[in-house]
């Protein structure tokens, strides 16, 4: 029987770093696949029980000869580019086919024709693709997505349901909520307020009476995916939504505390 190999897309990034560690803590084989020019300074803590493969997502030939050679058990697809105009335009629109949904394709086709296909492959999906959908959301509600990133995924999940019959293995979606957590760059929500708040200086946050559902980064979202008894696309919150105005609770000191992670029922 063959090894338990897992094979992570996107390790370099945020989330993915923080899986990959977790996949590595587990003890099976990681390999990972990164773009040549992606830097590996968030995997330096354990890069040498990983095996690193630099490949574009968009060489079809080299990604059918990486997955021949590692006959993965387990697939984690991470890499996704998420940082295209907020604003609907043409251009972003035929961007996004290309950033998401052809690398998505790339790499589960071979995977599908491998002898030994994976048990299992989990994507991230985002929350992005829900848009103006009604509240609370819901698989069964038809999604409206109102920027490029936001459809350009939803594209790739509704295309990889398009595809199921044809692939031996169950391909999850996880549309995670807000993520957070240690390592983040200070672009995003979470690590901004608390660099403005140990600064003391003012940050002006976009609809503050939205509720927004944090997810820290190391709740077990993504291997729990791995599970028996998943549908092909599932919401990945964590139950709990704070609103971003103050009150924040404060710590001894009187700096805004944030939680380690956020409760989970």
């Amino acid at each position: 029987m063959r090894n338990a190999v897992s094979l992570l897309t996107g390790a370099g990034g945020f989330i993915g770093a923080h899986l990959a560690q977790r996949l590595v803590a587990a003890g099976d084989p990681v390999h990972v696949i990164v773009r040549p020019s992606t830097s590996l300074a968030r995997l330096a803590p354990f890069v040498d029980r990983l095996v690193v493969h630099r490949i574009d997502l968009a060489d079809r030939a080299e990604i059918r000869r990486c997955l021949a050679g590692i006959r993965p058990r387990r697939v984690f697809h991470l890499a996704a580019e998420t940082r295209l105009p907020a604003q609907p335009s043409f251009a972003a629109a035929r961007a996004a086919a290309g950033t998401y949904l052809q690398p998505a394709l790339n790499l589960l086709e071979p995977l599908a024709e491998l002898a030994e296909p994976p048990d299992v492959v989990v994507r991230a999906g985002t929350i992005a693709e829900y848009g103006r959908a009604e509240l609370p959301y819901s698989e069964t509600r038809r999604a409206f997505p109102t920027t490029p990133y936001g459809a350009g995924m939803l594209a790739t999940t509704d295309s990889i349901a398009m595809l199921a019959p044809l692939m031996p293995f169950p391909v999850v979606t996880a549309r995670l909520a807000l993520c957070y957590g240690p390592g983040q760059a200070t672009s995003f929500l979470i690590p901004a307020l608390v660099e403005a708040c140990m600064a003391n200086r003012p940050i002006t946050v976009q609809r503050p009476l939205d509720r927004r559902d944090l997810l820290h980064v190391t709740m077990p979202s993504m291997p729990c995916c791995t599970s028996r008894g998943w549908r092909p696309g599932i919401s990945a919150p964590s139950t709990s939504a704070p609103a971003s105005r103050p009150p924040w609770p404060r710590s001894r000191s009187g700096s805004p505390h944030w939680p380690a992670a956020l409760p989970v029922s």
